[in-house]
């Protein structure tokens, strides 16, 4: 028996979709797209196997959530818990003895290699934004 599957897809590849949907079986419980990054292999998937694909749009989730309660929080609510998450999230971005992401700007291409090395063999970190240019 294969375990519970969630799929969720940022990349949009409809090709990658079909393939999860298919090889997933039973297996797979939810499929949710969230993104095109691979705008050049978007489409639309029609007779997949398994939970139908929720697609997220921002906006429809903002419009549910300031429905009037049981629905929804309300619009006034729903002010109040974006400005909180906003708050906790400028908290934890801004903070300076530990920063949510450090800029590093390097020069040259043998700056350019490491730092395309590093991404490949899965050392980069997270929360290091590379600025890089080959001039000097």
């Amino acid at each position: 028996m294969r375990s519970p599957t969630l799929y969720v897809d940022f990349a949009g590849d409809a090709a990658l979709r079909r393939s999860v949907h298919e090889q997933s079986g039973d297996a797979l419980m939810y499929s949710r797209s969230i993104g095109g990054t691979h705008w050049s292999e978007l489409g639309t998937v029609s007779g997949l196997p398994g939970p139908r694909t929720v697609l997220f749009f921002a906006p429809s989730q903002f419009t549910k959530r300031s429905a009037p309660p049981p629905e929804g929080w309300g619009p006034e609510q729903m002010q109040q818990r974006v400005g909180a998450a906003w708050a906790d999230f400028i908290r934890r971005v801004g903070r300076a003895d530990d920063p949510w992401l450090r800029i590093v700007v390097e020069r040259g291409a043998r700056a350019l290699q490491a730092a395309y090395a590093s991404l490949l063999n899965g050392q980069a970190g997270a929360r290091t934004g590379l600025t890089l240019t080959l001039q000097t």
